[in-house]
């Protein structure tokens, strides 16, 4: 039996938090591992996230 608190999206967030993991993205040495989190939250709640997560890309970029 799953625990009360860990619902599909937990699980969602777990998933996608091991595959940004494996897919690091290096740029001036550093590596960002929010970026795969950050669009997968751009999807869920496009409205919302969508200008937080471009307003932050444009912060590292």
């Amino acid at each position: 039996m799953i625990p009360f608190f860990i619902n599909e999206f937990n699980l969602k967030i777990h998933f996608c938090m091991k595959i940004s993991e494996k897919l690091k993205i290096e740029k001036m040495g550093k590596f960002f591992l929010m970026t795969k989190i950050l669009e997968f939250a751009a999807i869920c709640y496009k409205k919302r996230f969508s200008e937080w997560t471009y307003q932050y890309v444009q912060k590292i970029n």
